[in-house]
């Protein structure tokens, strides 16, 4: 083999180690890609879900007043008659 021969297969060889090196350097950059969109699509769906969870919760609604509520000092009034009729069929004590 001539010097010239073996120079030119030292060139191919050095762009094939380039070329090789290029194939993953391109992988590697697809791959990060393909991880962000993966992690903006997680997060846009995850971020979907919360908004479309809490469109569909009822809204928190404070007690108000609460019929026949004594809130005056005491001594309060007897109890409405109404009461012990509401207390008997959940087996309440007179």
């Amino acid at each position: 083999m001539s010097a010239n021969q073996a120079r030119q297969r030292r060139r191919q060889a050095a762009r094939a180690r380039q070329a090789a090196e290029r194939r993953r350097r391109e992988r590697r950059r697809r791959l990060a890609i393909a991880a962000v969109v993966a992690v903006v699509l997680v997060a846009g769906i995850g971020g979907l879900a919360v908004s479309v969870a809490s469109r569909h919760r009822q809204p928190t609604t404070s007690p108000g007043p609460l019929a026949g509520l004594q809130t005056g000092p005491a001594p309060w009034a007897p109890t409405p008659p109404t009461w012990p009729n509401a207390c008997r069929p959940s087996g309440c004590p007179r």
